[in-house]
């Protein structure tokens, strides 16, 4: 009887794993793939100097051909909001994913193509 309610105690934790990992929140994070933004990508255009860092926990960086900027970030349906260290406004952009491609739009309207590191 220990044996079977152990193994139905198992079951329903890996069938709880299951639902809880594959319900997402959309946000742009979870595991690193070409689905997603979380990783290193480097601009397209000056030799790669400038680098955006997503981490899977809503945090990133942004290197500015050596100098770092902090942030953090939210990433949804093509919708990317970034928030500097420091900085009480966001960044609000699109974005759009193609394999290793990412592009986002700067501050001026223009399209900004980075690659997956």
């Amino acid at each position: 009887m220990k044996i079977k309610k152990a193994l139905a105690v198992a079951l329903i934790v890996v069938l709880a794993c299951s639902i809880l990992a594959a319900c997402g929140s959309g946000s742009g994070k979870g595991e690193s793939g070409s689905d997603t933004i979380v990783g290193v990508w480097a601009s397209e255009d000056f030799d790669g100097a400038f680098k955006f860092t997503f981490n899977e926990d809503g945090t990133g960086n942004y290197d500015a051909a050596g100098t770092d900027m902090p942030f953090t970030y939210t990433a949804e349906d093509g919708k990317l909001s970034l928030t500097y260290e420091g900085d009480t406004e966001s960044f609000d952009t699109t974005y759009s994913l193609s394999g290793d491609t990412f592009t986002m739009k700067d501050s001026l309207g223009d399209d900004v193509v980075y690659i997956r590191q």
